[in-house]
């Protein structure tokens, strides 16, 4: 099951911004839904917009190989 979106509250480690963003905790390829890389992107970082620095969201991307 992917996780539903939810507010997260960020404090960028680099310039000390601190921001709203989304966040899910876990997204299910074998459900059939079509993610493009863009949005996998999206689901993983999230960019600072005071430094614009690339922060890693702590996301779990499950995928059941079929066979």
């Amino acid at each position: 099951m992917t996780s539903p979106v939810v507010d997260i509250e960020v404090k960028c480690p680099n310039c000390g911004e601190k921001f709203t963003t989304w966040h899910r905790a876990s997204v299910n390829l074998s459900l059939g839904e079509k993610w493009t890389n863009e949005q996998l992107n999206e689901l993983l970082f999230v960019n600072c917009p005071g430094c614009s620095s690339q922060l890693e969201k702590d996301v779990l991307v499950m995928r059941i190989d079929s066979r």
